[in-house]
């Protein structure tokens, strides 16, 4: 089994959710990265 993303974060538009977003987004998608991190992003509405 191949999953599409390595980690989703449920609950994004919670305190803790943007926190861990924007930590996710600092740290795996930048251009200094060396790893890669397919991640998404989940919420109600």
């Amino acid at each position: 089994m191949n999953p599409q993303f390595d980690v989703i974060v449920f609950g994004a538009t919670s305190f803790v959710g943007q926190i861990l977003a924007q930590y996710l987004s600092d740290t795996f998608n930048n251009d200094e990265s060396q790893e890669t991190l397919n991640w998404a992003i989940a919420g109600r509405s």
